[in-house]
């Protein structure tokens, strides 16, 4: 869950409704100067389901010390058992796509695979982690470059990238589709994050966020209003672009237990954060 704090009460997002902001995105990407490269369906797919494995842990908010806790508090073991299974999930699916949610899951523990430098680095804590995930990532492109659906998209190229980024912890610089994949799957996660993360929206920046196959650009986020945020250069298909995200509001106090807390959260109902993109 992300939970945002002020003065008198907690707003609480699920995992799961964040992943649906991403998708929904992820649904409107693209316009004459940004574009998904293909394969667009799994890249989508991958947008939609890359936190479904906290679905369990979105039905009551966890209580600890008498507050709910944020994602970002929740202990290594349930984390890594949420992420395992949601990239399970992911690549029944679809292979590519469980691929890219791979990437995502151990890339936030390798400061996005670089891209996102100023996080701090949990490689060593989460090590067991990104070295399965790592594997399965070159398992995954090892049976995709054989198979009809996806031997046009996955050859030795990306084969020899990936061992780079996993030797690195890098993207690599050769422009194979997987990374601007990755860095718009990142992208849009931080669009998202930036939504349900801020009490007020505040003027802030995102790269590299791709516009072509060898070109990154720099998304400048500023504030119209409570609930509209201007973007450039603009990425999307259309303007506005409204994509609202579903929370509960229950009063900032120390809960007693864990039925208190659960009984706070339901009895609160579902609310709307209204938020829009425009040019």
């Amino acid at each position: 869950m992300l939970i945002v704090a002020d003065a008198d009460q907690y707003r609480i997002i699920g995992q799961t409704e964040h992943a649906n902001q991403v998708g929904r995105i992820a649904d409107h990407w693209g316009n004459d100067t940004f574009d998904v490269p293909p394969p667009r369906v799994p890249t989508i797919t991958a947008a939609y389901t890359h936190d479904n494995g906290w679905w369990e842990w979105d039905l009551a908010p966890e209580l600890r010390d008498g507050e709910p806790v944020n994602l970002l508090g929740v202990a290594k073991s349930e984390w890594t058992t949420f992420y395992d299974r949601g990239i399970d999930n992911a690549v029944s699916i679809d292979r590519y796509a469980g691929l890219l949610v791979s990437m995502h899951g151990a890339g936030v523990r390798r400061q996005r695979y670089g891209t996102q430098p100023e996080l701090p680095s949990f490689t060593d804590e989460y090590a067991d982690f990104v070295a399965d995930e790592e594997r399965r990532q070159r398992q995954l492109v090892a049976e995709m470059r054989d198979s009809e659906q996806y031997g046009d998209h996955v050859g030795e190229s990306t084969a020899r990238s990936l061992r780079t980024v996993h030797e690195t912890g890098q993207l690599d610089r050769e422009p194979v589709a997987l990374w601007q994949q990755y860095k718009l799957l990142q992208a849009w996660d931080r669009l998202s994050l930036y939504c349900c993360l801020n009490e007020e929206l505040t003027a802030e920046s995102i790269t590299p966020v791709p516009s072509g196959p060898d070109a990154d650009v720099e998304l400048t986020l500023d504030p119209v209003d409570d609930t509209t945020v201007r973007i450039d250069p603009y990425p999307f298909e259309t303007s506005p672009l409204s994509v609202p995200v579903r929370c509960r509001t229950i009063p900032r106090q120390s809960y007693a237990d864990q039925s208190e807390l659960t009984d706070a959260y339901y009895t609160a109902g579902e609310d709307i954060v209204p938020v829009s993109f425009r040019q």
